[in-house]
């Protein structure tokens, strides 16, 4: 991956791909997790303590979905 790729990840102007994601999981050796559930319904496949350190964390369109990496 190039810097500038890289910056624009970091900068957060450039949503990335799940295959994108896939690969960034796999060269940092963590565990990338999306768990989407209907609003008002707790996240069940992401634990407590990562809901806290979620990546991304919204509600849209009556579901919740937590981004999180473990």
């Amino acid at each position: 991956m190039t810097q500038p790729a890289v910056a624009r990840l970091e900068s957060g102007e450039h949503n990335p791909a799940f295959p994108m994601l896939l690969r960034i999981s796999e060269a940092l050796r963590v565990e990338l997790a999306v768990d989407i559930s209907p609003t008002g319904q707790e996240p069940q496949l992401i634990g407590k303590r990562a809901q806290r350190n979620a990546l991304e964390f919204f509600e849209n369109n009556g579901c919740t979905v937590v981004v999180a990496a473990a």
